[in-house]
């Protein structure tokens, strides 16, 4: 039998892969959240809380044609498919189903 290795969290606001301690978000406590990445959550609060679920589909897309050339419209896509995924989102995400 082979074993799979464990997938890596991901944050529940943006996507981004979280493997190093400093890259998770923290709670107000300063403990480690290990739903969220330092750039959506820290110190127990979003660090951008007014951001909409289409803002943020926009900004994962414009990071994935940074990170990987990508075209903007594919990058569009990937992050439409992903961002209404996320934990965050899921209420809003549910809204928009029932419209």
């Amino acid at each position: 039998m082979t074993r799979q290795p464990l997938a890596a969290p991901s944050c529940q606001s943006c996507g981004v892969n979280l493997k190093k301690p400093t890259e998770f978000g923290t709670t107000a406590t300063r403990c480690i959240d290990i739903n969220y990445c330092r750039y959506c959550y820290w110190k127990g609060e979003f660090t951008e809380p007014d951001i909409t679920m289409e803002q943020m589909i926009e900004k994962v897309a414009k990071s994935i044609v940074a990170q990987s050339k990508m075209p903007m419209e594919k990058a569009l896509t990937v992050a439409g498919e992903l961002v209404p995924t996320l934990k965050r989102w899921q209420v809003e995400a549910e809204a928009e189903a029932e419209k």
